[in-house]
């Protein structure tokens, strides 16, 4: 529609909805209570994923928007790392990708729970793959920081695909054909922009 500033209004207010809802102790409940919490943390890592592309459609501080995307990526990477159990008290930002791996058998053995959940960590996955690509994109066009791009298309392609990088990986199966597109070439072009700039610099 255009009307950005309502845009941005909207889901601000949408934001300020979820934060009394994830209290600290919110993720140490029964399965289906965390289920709940971890589907609406999932939600509002999209809203600010949205409000952090529509900042920078408004040429707000570049620095705003980053900061919504991480955010996102954030939130999403926890959904990902409780689902699976991988979530290190230690770090709670637990930002390491996650491969092929499926929900907590508490999850997958409840008949209620298990599409759910197995649902829920394959969005989480690539939300964070969405948001750590969209993070390259902004260090890249509009702050000119090719090396903190390239970190955060290395990100995308490792929570976007199944295997460890290389010049054959796939996308995992929850990523479209057309997300993976972008992520791996975004990743491939930086690379090469990269490894020229290196081998210039070593010439002179």
């Amino acid at each position: 529609s255009g009307e950005l500033p309502a845009a941005q209004a909207l889901e601000e207010t949408a934001l300020m909805l979820f934060r009394p809802i994830f209290p600290p102790s919110s993720l140490t409940l029964t399965p289906s209570h965390t289920l709940h919490d971890l589907y609406l943390l999932h939600r509002s890592s999209l809203l600010t994923i949205h409000l952090g592309e529509v900042l920078s459609a408004r040429k707000k501080p570049l620095a705003l928007s980053i900061e919504c995307l991480t955010s996102a990526a954030e939130s999403s990477q926890k959904v990902a790392h409780t689902l699976a159990g991988t979530l290190s008290l230690g770090n709670p930002g637990a930002s390491s990708p996650i491969k092929d791996v499926s929900p907590l058998a508490s999850y997958t053995e409840s008949r209620s729970m298990k599409k759910p959940a197995e649902a829920l960590l394959r969005d989480a996955r690539r939300t964070s793959a969405e948001a750590w690509n969209l993070l390259g994109i902004l260090n890249e066009t509009q702050g000119k920081n090719l090396p903190a791009a390239m970190r955060c298309y290395e990100r995308a392609v490792q929570w976007a695909s199944s295997d460890r990088i290389s010049n054959d990986m796939k996308p995992h199966e929850g990523m479209l054909a057309s997300e993976w597109a972008s992520i791996w070439n975004n990743y491939s072009r930086t690379k090469r922009n990269m490894e020229k700039n290196t081998s210039q610099a070593s010439l002179k």
